[in-house]
């Protein structure tokens, strides 16, 4: 007997309606496919629990899906929410172009049909006897079944998993990261290697040291809180999309480790209105000792008194000039001459907007290698320490 979907397939090219038969003691008009015992096509009646010969559906999911095909999908799902099946996207669009095919159009080889092509095929009269018969080669059969043995399952940081073949195993990945501990090391060891033997020579016996240790006490505490007014501010985009917001702008410029907005908003992890760090500087910078180390960043303009905006430092910018409505410099020239301006990108994507028009920095990540990111952190410290000791020397040292 033929198949639901090429019976389906010939009412709707000849434009014949099918019959929904409802169940026994029911009345006999029914548009609801869900509601019906069964589903008769001219003289051939199919049960409507019966499988529909595409894929894994009944009749029922293909008749209600038939009769759904030209509102929105979105409504089709709504619609179909607490249904036993209903078609994703792609079987959708799989149906839709096998119903408005002409029957009398050339086929093309078997190896070129689709899931529903074949059964509409299989349906319109084909039987599994006619049709060639693949014959395996049994070393090609071994081979497959060594391969699908040494498969294993493994995840990722990010809860996705994957298949990887159990074979010999290379250390690449663990070299790269102990080139990315090494760089970190060179960076950071020398400032605390000199702090720890400073700490050393502190507790040998020293009697001038002595005499001045109550002055040395309360400059150092005065030191570690930064006042207010020598905190420069950085400016991130508001919107969720963008590469860098205050969701994990801490993670990337204080961590050198970019980690994409959506993991956040997928944690649940709210946004705070601004976000405060701690930078560490390198050894022999040339800005030492009352370089700024601490940064706020902030996503809103609104965030920002008038009387602070000559401590705004940076600005990442997404290429949409509508970013700096409500900013005190609102024209991108005038913008970028008081501000250091920066979009942070995908290295295999162009820049968005009109950042190719503005003197913006383009610093570019990879999509999944991360221990590359410090680079482009620190191509934005290098641009920002220069900036500062240029253009900010009366906002953050003369004061």
């Amino acid at each position: 007997m033929a198949s639901a979907i090429s019976l389906l397939h010939k009412c709707h090219v000849s434009k014949t309606p099918y019959v929904l038969v409802p169940p026994p003691g029911e009345p006999t008009s029914l548009t609801d496919p869900r509601l019906a015992a069964a589903v008769r096509f001219g003289d051939v009646q199919i049960d409507i629990s019966a499988p529909s010969g595409f894929k894994d559906y009944d009749v029922k999911c293909l008749l209600h899906f038939y009769q759904s095909r030209d509102i929105p999908f979105t409504d089709y799902v709504k619609a179909s929410a607490d249904d036993a099946q209903s078609l994703n996207f792609m079987d959708r669009k799989e149906v839709l172009a096998l119903l408005e095919s002409d029957p009398d159009a050339p086929r093309k080889d078997a190896g070129g049909l689709s899931s529903a092509k074949r059964a509409l095929d299989g349906g319109a009269g084909g039987s599994d006897a006619k049709r060639p018969r693949l014959v395996l080669d049994p070393k090609d059969v071994a081979f497959a079944k060594e391969v699908k043995a040494r498969e294993r399952i493994i995840s990722n940081d990010y809860g996705t998993t994957s298949l990887r073949v159990a074979t010999k195993q290379t250390f690449t990945s663990l070299i790269e990261l102990a080139k990315k501990c090494m760089a970190d090391k060179h960076r950071k060891g020398p400032a605390q290697s000199g702090s720890t033997r400073a700490h050393a020579d502190s507790r040998r016996p020293n009697p001038a040291q002595a005499s001045r240790s109550q002055s040395q006490a309360k400059s150092s505490s005065r030191s570690k809180a930064a006042p207010e007014s020598r905190i420069p501010i950085i400016i991130v985009p508001s919107v969720p999309t963008a590469r860098l917001t205050l969701w994990n702008v801490k993670q990337f410029l204080a961590e050198t480790t970019y980690v994409p907005t959506q993991k956040f908003i997928d944690d649940g992890t709210p946004k705070s209105v601004s976000v405060r760090f701690e930078r560490q500087l390198r050894a022999g910078h040339q800005g030492m000792p009352k370089f700024p180390t601490t940064y706020q960043v902030v996503d809103s303009p609104d965030n920002i008194k008038p009387e602070d905006w000559p401590r705004v430092v940076a600005a990442f910018v997404t290429g949409q000039s509508w970013q700096f409505g409500r900013w005190k410099y609102k024209d991108p020239s005038q913008l970028f001459s008081k501000i250091k301006g920066f979009c942070l990108k995908y290295g295999d994507e162009p820049a968005p907007g009109d950042v190719d028009k503005w003197p913006v920095t383009k610093l570019d990540i990879s999509r999944g290698i991360r221990h590359n990111d410090y680079n482009a952190v620190n191509k934005f410290w290098d641009h920002v320490d220069a900036f500062i000791l240029r253009d900010k020397r009366k906002v953050f040292f003369d004061q």
